[in-house]
């Protein structure tokens, strides 16, 4: 990996209505998750390098490097940002931290938002699939009778 990180952003994504209707953390920490991922030269068309992600459903961004990364206060701001992003189809929630057990969330890109729609039966009628926020795990520490 370089020793800079570039966000890999497309021109279709950036002028869809899931990205253009988003607030104004969301956009900050989708970037964010961008700069995380790893990429990887695929081939060469049209005179031109194609790069794909490495590690597409394995991006770990906690909330202190989101809040200190982009000046965010409120922990709340960091989480309506995630269910923005979640909710209009940008990156799914592999899986959810607990932070009281030091548990870090993993995120994953989605293609969910080319059928994203202002309008409730827009969506279901374009087959667009929303996956709320998983549950948090109760106790994820050790538990007693198990081996």
């Amino acid at each position: 990996m370089a020793g800079y990180r570039r966000a890999w952003l497309k021109p279709e994504m950036l002028d869809s209505k899931a990205f253009k209707s988003l607030g104004p953390s969301a956009p900050k920490v989708y970037i964010g998750l961008q700069r995380r991922q790893q990429v990887k030269k695929k081939r060469r068309h049209r005179g031109r390098d194609q790069w794909e992600g490495i590690n597409d459903h394995e991006l770990v961004y906690t909330y202190d490097q989101i809040q200190k990364e982009w000046e965010i206060k409120s922990r709340s701001t960091v989480t309506k940002a995630i269910d923005e992003l979640n909710d209009k189809g940008l990156i799914d929630i592999v899986r959810q931290g607990a932070g009281t057990y030091k548990q870090t969330s993993v995120y994953g890109f989605s293609d969910r938002w080319e059928k994203w729609h202002p309008e409730a039966t827009y969506r279901r009628h374009n087959g667009f699939v929303d996956k709320p926020r998983p549950r948090k795990p109760r106790h994820p520490g050790f538990k007693k009778g198990r081996p």
